[in-house]
């Protein structure tokens, strides 16, 4: 599994907030279907609304209820794909796997494998510092 809240501190502003209200796989649909281009949120859905299809009905009323007559800047699937690509090797290299075998299964060098993984290990470093300062 990839960590949940890795991938919602790499996401734009607009996607992180709709990831506070409804569940992440539900974002992703959206993101899959609508990536590249703004979607407007209406005041009120009905069961027949493409986004309660998409979404289900509750969901997006509680999109509604917070974006209410918004547009919401969708990113491109390709760009939430290689966040999670980029979170899996991450993940597997703190884990122990080699940088040249990851660089092989993921056709990058090994150098990107190892940017990869130092900017996950700063990004978890610095929430790790954000929860200790809360305690």
């Amino acid at each position: 599994d990839l960590p949940a809240s890795l991938l919602e501190a790499a996401l734009p502003d607009q996607v992180k907030e709709m990831a506070e209200i409804i569940p992440l796989e539900c974002v992703f649909r959206i993101i899959s279907e609508h990536g590249g281009t703004r979607l407007y949120i209406p005041e009120k859905v009905t069961i027949q609304h493409p986004l309660a299809a998409l979404i289900g009905l509750n969901h997006a009323r509680s999109l509604c209820g917070i974006f209410s007559r918004c547009e919401i800047h969708v990113p491109k699937a390709e760009h939430v794909n290689k966040l999670i690509r980029n979170i899996e090797i991450a993940k597997r290299k703190a884990e122990g796997e080699s940088a040249p075998a990851l660089a092989r299964e993921f056709e990058l060098t090994e150098r990107h494998i190892y940017e990869i993984a130092r900017r996950f290990h700063d990004l978890t470093e610095q929430e790790n510092a954000d929860d200790n300062q809360h305690e």
